[in-house]
């Protein structure tokens, strides 16, 4: 199992504190059965610096550690990038970091607003092959709020990932009920687990699996789960069905083309 978001690395967020914290963790990701992990720490100039340089040494780091103390998960680089307005120029610094060299971005959202500029920096990102990932938008007031926004995005070919714990209640009620009714919908095509710390909210796919096919039935679950991290990491397209909110047995589909024609611009460029 693939985890494409989650904070491993001890010192460098706000994820564990020290080296015995973070082996804790890691060995509860594999009890809970994750063998790959992008390792995803927070970019956000001015509170967190982790450049695509830094994180590469992070890997090398974490991965001779876990190889001496026998935890079995191999890591790639990965980052949950802010997106402040200089966004773009940090791009062109080489500063941003893809989940394991892939074309996709994980993008931090906060908790609260949505920036109004969200939607022009993540269709100019596509425009250069970079196609951004939208963490945890079930924990976003805007979006809880806006669900329509949110659906523009995801036909406009930005894909969103869960925060497992989100489904547990672990980020209060209100973001459970949003994880839910996202997952039904379609609006979310990626599960993680967004683990910080080994006490925390840390769900991984052992917790997660009869929940989520209790929402979306085996073969969806198979997809978010399974299908879909595999398809990052190997830079393919990421299918996108958004259900009828009404009638969620009936589909309303995305232009005919859209995704597939935009995704063979930006890999050409």
């Amino acid at each position: 199992m693939i985890d494409l978001h989650v904070h491993l690395v001890p010192g460098v967020d706000d994820g564990p504190k020290d080296l015995e914290t973070a082996l804790a963790l890691a060995r509860k990701a594999v009890a809970g059965g994750i063998r790959t992990a992008t390792i995803t720490p927070h970019h956000m100039p001015g509170v967190y610096e982790n450049t695509a340089e830094q994180i590469r040494g992070y890997v090398r780091d974490m991965q001779a550690i876990y190889d001496r103390e026998g935890i079995e998960i191999r890591l790639l680089p990965g980052q949950e990038a802010y997106p402040e307005g200089d966004l773009r120029e940090r791009l062109g610094r080489g500063e941003l970091q893809t989940l394991g060299d892939s074309c996709y971005l994980l993008v931090d959202l906060p908790q609260q607003e949505c920036p109004f500029y969200l939607e022009e920096l993540l269709f100019s990102f596509q425009a250069q092959g970079i196609y951004p990932i939208l963490a945890h938008p079930e924990r976003n007031r805007t979006l809880r709020h806006e669900t329509e926004r949110l659906e523009a995005m995801i036909r406009g070919g930005v894909r969103a990932i869960m925060s497992a714990g989100s489904m547990h209640g672990a980020y209060g009620p209100s973001a459970q009920k949003s994880a839910h009714d996202f997952l039904k919908r379609g609006l979310l095509q990626l599960v993680a687990s967004d683990a910080h710390h080994p006490d925390g909210p840390a769900f991984f796919p052992l917790q997660n699996r009869p929940l989520i096919e209790s929402l979306i039935g085996i073969e969806r679950t198979h997809e978010v789960m399974e299908l879909n991290p595999q398809r990052v990491l190997d830079s393919q397209e990421i299918p996108a069905t958004i259900f009828d909110e009404e009638d969620r047995g009936r589909t309303e589909r995305e232009r005919p083309g859209f995704w597939s024609r935009l995704f063979s611009l930006g890999r050409s460029a």
